[in-house]
């Protein structure tokens, strides 16, 4: 038996949904209104699990801290939707098949200009070929 009742859901699920913890409390006779909820707050609170967005958790693994454990971007990715496709240069990439490199932290700055309106401009790192959008 792991060491406490969930243990087996959250290894099996790395990046999870609200949804897919609700089923899985379900099946196990632990379907109250607060149940999940409760749950949620007290790994969150333990460091055990992070939110990532709402209604979408990514679980850290004993012994690392949560503050800069990196969560997978493919699992997160894939965790967004339900329809969630990976394609094109991120399938290539997941499969190890990818020839050029992909930037995975685009900074994004907003530049305003008038009183009102924000016109995006994109940072260039070191050698880029990408030029600023404005």
């Amino acid at each position: 038996m792991p060491a406490f009742k969930h243990e087996t859901f959250f290894r099996r699920h790395p990046v999870f949904t609200g949804e897919e913890l609700a089923a899985h409390l379900a099946a196990n006779g632990e379907a109250g209104a607060r149940t999940q909820e409760s749950l949620l707050a007290y790994h969150t609170g333990a460091g055990r699990l992070i939110r990532v967005r709402r209604g979408l958790f990514a679980v850290v693994p004993p012994g690392a801290c949560g503050d800069i454990y990196p969560v997978d971007p493919y699992l997160v990715a894939a965790k967004l939707t339900r329809d969630s496709v990976l394609s094109h240069h991120t399938a290539l990439e997941l499969h190890g098949r990818a020839y050029s490199m992909y930037n995975r932290s685009p900074t994004r700055l907003l530049a305003l200009r008038g009183s009102s309106s924000f016109v995006p401009r994109y940072s260039r790192e070191p050698g880029s070929r990408r030029h600023s959008a404005a």
